[in-house]
């Protein structure tokens, strides 16, 4: 016997997917931990961030360089005047979002800037000059 899944089977066969995910990854109400996607782009003298962070107010994003690490950190709350039960589906991930990048080369974290336009966030990270190497003479007593 062949069994058929009509549309609407199939939605429901998704959505319970869907909930198992949500179970499983987040807490069913859009509320989870998520990563803003990010480009990397590297120039001679600076790497930079673009960073898609829709809907985020600017003051709800930190970053922060120490060492050799990059780090994005901040979150995206649901806006409380609007009903989470007038909701028919839920695919935008809310709450807080942490990415960390290490640094190929080293870099000046003091000369790092940030701008955050229209929920892209471009960070430019100066590169420090490269070491000179400088070859030691071995003096005979």
């Amino acid at each position: 016997m062949l069994s058929r899944l009509y549309p609407i089977e199939r939605m429901r066969t998704f959505d319970r997917f869907n909930t198992m995910m949500e179970d499983l990854f987040g807490d069913g109400n859009g509320m989870s931990n998520w990563m803003p996607a990010v480009d990397v782009k590297e120039t001679e003298n600076e790497v930079h961030f673009l960073c898609d962070l829709p809907g985020i107010d600017e003051k709800d994003i930190d970053i922060e360089v120490i060492g050799d690490r990059l780090t994005i950190s901040g979150k995206r709350e649901f806006k409380k005047e609007e009903k989470k039960e007038n909701f028919v589906r839920i695919e935008r991930r809310y709450g807080t979002f942490l990415r960390t990048f290490t640094l190929d080369a080293p870099v000046k974290p003091e000369d790092v800037k940030a701008d955050f336009k229209d929920g892209i966030l471009l960070i430019a990270v100066p590169k420090a000059p490269l070491m000179k190497r400088q070859k030691v003479l071995i003096h005979h007593k």
